[in-house]
């Protein structure tokens, strides 16, 4: 037998057990059957040996059952038969029957499209599908179902899909159920027509694979989707003595099968509920498909009993302190959503305060305990009085007090203190009263009125949160500082509706440099609550003007004037300095700089007529923010609290003498304060001038009350037996030649060279050296003698010469 068009083989073994070889051939070939073949239909058999004939049935489309009978005839090979047997050489003939089935596997499968879907199941919930195998054949079969797909696939089918039967053989004209039940322990993303199942049907008598159907499924395991508005708390807000009032917590079913759930009043409880339902699933767990089906047909009959449980469900309440919850359970359908009343009865004037849990069946073990908490409180007249942020929304709320409380870039109020901090507020630049009226009549009309930073009054915040109108009084009773009280409130008194808030103007207006503080208090007229009936805080500022410090320590002259030494200059050289200002006040101060020339004048009278050219003389350079320089009488600068400023100091004169700038610093607002500083220089010219690495010059006041230059160059200390050198440059500034003769005794000390010449524009250095012979203190006098040298002929050229020269090339 054969199911297709493949082709069956069989084999026929002919075998010469004669010492003579043998003839043989198949008779009866013309009427066979096209399906069968023979490998060979004749052949000689040598003596001893064997031959096989190979049979071969290749089945056509249509299904039957076919025979024939050949005939196997050993002949003579070498014609050694009796004359009789002539006619008749066949020595001897064997029948040979074949016979063959073919047929078709007709199966039925009861699947739409070879799918399953399963929907959406719960986790740890059971779904079942079932379909049907028909055998529509003449003979039996076998099936077997299998995973398929991806590793992913294939252990999601291990581990949540059971087969009833997975394999088994079915009779001709028999059927087979076959139930598949999901089942899964982890939460799935919707599934849709994935390949997981692989049918596999195969022939009964060769055990072999006929047909392979790949059958897909579709599934979705999920655990309940909900959400709570609110999410928390649920805060009734004050409520008047002896009433009640009512909110709503809304539950909404996100998922695709209805949510049972229910209120209680404990975390253990909560957790006590959680235990019994894993119990539940458990036991859910260990269901056959056979009970699952039980279960269906049961649960058409406990439908009607829920029906009639939901109305009981429905009035049940629960009464939690002075709340009362109304319905505590129920069942919310897919996709809707159910309203749980939660209503207090203030009966007595204090806040109520509970917890609630809120238990849903079928939810994920990872979702987060829902607790809700109840808030509520009876209430009488009053306002508020402890939420700082919202009466001071407008200013900086802050725990602790800064180290120095004056020192506030904005007003503040601090907690700990329960003191309003006004920033300090120059004396005298405060608004007027028609500007705080104007700027009053605005906040009336707007709650955002612009910012005027030149505006030192504040707006509070007076809020009724209760049900209840009041009346508040407003008063500022005064505590530190010189009469009069700075603090002034624009009204005394407002009329609150419930829920309602109002703002209040408080101006500070010192009139003296002081410190100031006041007690405001806001009260309720007929208010029964200590905590709400009044709002009492402390009022401080100060009265302050703005302020520079010279930071660079510079001396005084006699008129107090600071004077900055820019020292001997040369003409057409320069030097520089610089005096560093800071602002250690609290406020930004505005201020600018006034130049004014000295009353120095130059001592060379030929330069006399150029002392109005002291401003070129000198510059005085600052920064505004970037680092290009800047003069700094080009714009008025505004120093921040605890910034600097730098201002760079050049003289570089042009004439010869004794120069001076005066600087001085206004500053606006502050006409009791002004820095004065003096730059003073003195300029000079030579035509041979001295210069070493520690060379040392001052001016000497002589009895004739003039000055003469010292210079001095200290060799420092060093050990007896060493030796010690310096250098000692002399420039040539002029267009002429001239002859240096250096004298110095050589006791301890020599120069080289000590004659020579120093042409036009250039310098020569000479190497002063100390010879430590003994132990002593070493002081002696240098003297150059300088002479300018002219020649008789003009035109001569200059040469360069001094005596340690040993080669002069010309």
């Amino acid at each position: 037998q054969i199911v297709g068009s493949e082709t069956l083989q069989q084999s026929i073994t002919l075998k010469n057990s004669s010492l003579v070889s043998a003839k043989w051939n198949i008779a009866q070939l013309e009427s066979m059957p096209s399906e069968f073949t023979l490998s060979k239909s004749n052949g000689n058999i040598p003596a001893n040996k064997k031959e096989v004939i190979c049979v071969s049935y290749t089945p056509s489309e249509m299904e039957q059952r076919i025979s024939h009978a050949l005939q196997l005839n050993v002949l003579d090979t070498r014609n050694m038969q009796p004359m009789e047997l002539a006619m008749h050489p066949v020595l001897h003939s064997s029948p040979i029957e074949l016979a063959a089935e073919s047929f078709r596997m007709l199966h039925e499968i009861d699947i739409e499209g070879a799918h399953l879907d399963f929907g959406v199941v719960k986790v740890n919930n059971a779904a079942m599908k079932q379909f049907t195998i028909s055998n529509k054949g003449k003979y039996a079969l076998k099936f077997k179902l299998i995973s398929s797909g991806k590793a992913a696939i294939r252990k999601l089918v291990k581990t949540s899909v059971t087969i009833t039967p997975s394999m088994d053989c079915i009779e001709a004209g028999e059927q087979v159920q076959i139930s598949l039940v999901f089942q899964s322990k982890v939460e799935l993303e919707p599934l849709l027509k994935i390949q997981a199942l692989k049918l596999h049907i195969i022939e009964d008598s060769k055990d072999s694979v006929y047909e392979s159907i790949p059958i897909r499924i579709s599934v979705s395991c999920v655990y309940a989707k909900f959400h709570t508005i609110p999410q928390s708390t649920i805060n009734l807000g004050s409520v008047e003595l002896f009433k009640t009032r009512t909110k709503l917590l809304e539950l909404y079913n996100d998922g695709d099968f209805d949510l049972e759930y229910e209120v209680v009043t404990s975390l253990e409880q909560l957790e006590l509920k959680q235990k019994e339902k894993r119990t539940e699933m458990m036991t859910t767990e260990a269901e056959t498909g056979k009970e699952i089906e039980n279960k269906k047909v049961a649960g058409n009959k406990k439908k009607k009993d829920n029906n009639m449980a939901a109305a009981a469900d429905e009035a049940n309440t629960l009464e939690i302190g002075r709340y009362v919850i109304d319905p505590c359970k129920g069942c919310v359908p897919k996709q809707g959503y159910k309203s749980i009343s939660i209503t207090l009865n203030a009966m007595e004037l204090q806040s109520f305060k509970q917890q609630i849990y809120l238990f849903i069946n079928h939810c994920s073990p990872h979702q987060p305990k829902l607790g809700f908490e109840l808030t509520g409180e009876a209430c009488s007249p009053g306002i508020d009085t402890q939420d700082f942020r919202n009466i001071f929304e407008e200013q900086s709320v802050v725990i602790q007090a800064p180290n120095n409380p004056y020192a506030l870039t904005q007003n503040t109020f601090v907690v700990e203190d329960r003191a309003f901090l006004f920033t300090p507020v120059i004396l005298k630049h405060f608004p007027s009263k028609h500007a705080l009226q104007s700027q009053q009549d605005a906040d009336s009309s707007n709650d955002n009125p612009k910012n005027d930073s030149n505006v030192n009054a504040e707006r509070f915040k007076i809020t009724n949160p209760f049900n209840v109108p009041c009346d508040v009084k407003l008063s500022i009773e005064p505590k530190m500082g010189p009469e009069p009280c700075p603090f002034t409130l624009k009204q005394t008194a407002m009329h609150l509706a419930p829920h309602e808030y109002k703002y209040i103007v408080c101006e500070f207006a010192p009139t003296n440099l002081d410190y100031y503080s006041a007690i405001f208090r806001a009260e309720v007229v007929e208010g029964q609550d200590d905590h709400t009936k009044q709002l009492r805080f402390e009022l401080r500022g100060r009265g302050i003007l703005p302020r520079l410090n010279l930071v660079s320590n510079l001396v005084s002259d006699q008129l107090s004037r600071k004077v900055i030494a820019m020292g001997r200059v040369f003409v057409n050289q320069s030097s520089h300095s610089q005096f560093i200002i800071a602002n250690h006040g609290v406020i930004d101060a505005k201020y600018g700089y006034e130049l004014h020339a000295g009353k120095e004048e130059t001592t060379d009278a030929s330069a006399s007529a150029n002392v109005q050219n002291v401003f070129q003389m000198f510059s005085v350079l600052t920064t505004d923010g970037t680092q290009k320089l800047m003069d700094v009488r080009s714009k008025e600068f505004v120093l921040s609290p605890g910034q600097t400023q730098t201002v760079k100091l050049a003289f570089h004169p042009t004439e010869p003498g004794e120069y001076s700038v005066v600087i001085n610093i206004h500053i606006d607002k502050n006409p009791f304060e002004c820095t004065t500083i003096i730059c003073k220089g003195v300029a000079y010219r030579q035509d041979i001038t001295m210069l070493a690495p520690d060379l040392s010059v001052q001016n000497i006041a002589t009895k004739h009350g003039q000055y003469s230059l010292q210079r001095q160059l200290d060799f420092k200390d060093l050990a007896v037996g060493s030796v010690r050198r310096k250098q000692l440059t002399l420039t040539n500034h002029s267009h002429h030649l001239y002859r240096f003769t250096a004298n110095l005794a050589e006791s301890f000390f020599s120069v080289r060279p000590n004659i020579g010449h120093i042409l036009p524009d250039s310098s020569r250095v000479l190497l002063l050296t100390l010879h430590a012979t003994k132990a002593a203190d070493i002081q002696q006098t240098l003297s150059i003698n300088l002479e300018r040298i002219k020649y008789k002929d003009d035109s001569g050229e200059m040469l360069e010469w001094d005596n340690s020269m040993t080669q002069i090339r010309r």
